[in-house]
């Protein structure tokens, strides 16, 4: 935006605000809505302790993700307010309104790795055929067989299907978004999570089926969304993962997120020496040929519906 003095002499909140107004065309709506939150949350404290910008200091910062421990946050969404604040502070400096950034010499919690044991075959096999002819059927099957997240899959459309070619296109992700009201909604947009998640994969003949049958059910149904709510607006990820977790519970089977589904598509492809899926649909084989890697829980699906 330019370089502005008054922001020297002006409280933290009104560079955070100023930042924010910078990035709201750049980032998805969800992740705005969360660095409002963070921001004027630690705005609040930071413009009482320190009143200008530039007497900003690490013991501010450090004092404020105390306050935040005293509130009984947890170890993630304390990491999460020292991240966001280390890199608007980095910003402020980039543009010459602070010599050095405050929030990088105050430690945050570390990551803590997310424990994954994983499911054996007979769990698999059970999920899957636990969903036949269930409408998550195939969002499940999209994510073990491609490893595709959650939002990737609300985001699919019909034209993302190449049925000459046999091909799956990923080119768009679902996101909420918030209307003036404070109202919430789904949108299909093309910013996707990273450059790498643009990608092709083969259309496996259980994956056709599926959707051949979904498409079905869709007779007449206009609007482009291969998901869609009951209120006609394509799923939302956080509807299909609540859906995926009461499923799970009546099922009597154990508790993993649907993200945690990739997963299972991560270790099938290793287990075939292929990458990871967001890397590459189609593996190089040893001759030099391209062959389709696809993980096997397809067949075990197939198999799945043989025996039962």
């Amino acid at each position: 935006w330019g370089g502005d003095a008054s922001l020297l002499n002006a409280p933290p909140s009104c560079y955070f605000a100023q930042w924010l107004e910078t990035r709201k065309y750049a980032i998805c709506e969800r992740s705005l809505r969360l660095y409002e939150r963070i921001l004027r949350k630690a705005g609040q404290y930071l413009d009482e302790t320190a009143a200008e910008l530039r007497e900003l200091n690490a013991d501010h910062i450090q004092r404020y993700l105390e306050l935040l421990a005293y509130e009984h946050k947890a170890p993630s969404t304390i990491r999460l307010h020292g991240v966001v604040l280390r890199a608007v502070l980095e910003d402020a400096c980039a543009r010459g309104y602070l010599a050095h950034n405050p929030a990088k010499r105050v430690p945050v919690p570390q990551e803590s790795a997310r424990q994954w044991s994983g499911w054996d075959e007979d769990t698999q096999r059970k999920l899957l055929y636990g969903l036949k002819g269930h409408p998550l059927e195939l969002p499940v099957h999209l994510a073990m067989v491609y490893g595709l997240r959650c939002g990737e899959i609300c985001g699919l459309r019909w034209e993302d299907i190449n049925w000459d070619d046999s091909l799956l296109y990923i080119r768009r992700n679902a996101v909420l978004t918030y209307d003036t009201d404070g109202s919430s909604r789904v949108i299909q947009t093309e910013t996707m999570k990273a450059q790498a998640s643009r990608r092709m994969f083969p259309l496996h003949p259980q994956t056709r089926a599926l959707l051949r049958r979904v498409r079905a059910e869709q007779a007449g149904e206009r609007n482009g969304a291969i998901f869609i709510a009951k209120n006609g607006r394509p799923m939302r990820p956080d509807g299909l993962s609540k859906r995926f977790c009461h499923f799970l519970q009546q099922n009597g089977l154990p508790k993993i997120r649907f993200h945690d589904l990739r997963h299972l598509c991560a270790t099938a492809l290793a287990d075939r020496a292929c990458e990871h899926p967001d890397d590459t649909a189609v593996c190089p084989s040893q001759s030099g040929q391209q062959r389709q890697c696809v993980p096997d829980h397809a067949e075990r699906a197939d198999s799945s519906r043989m025996t039962g």
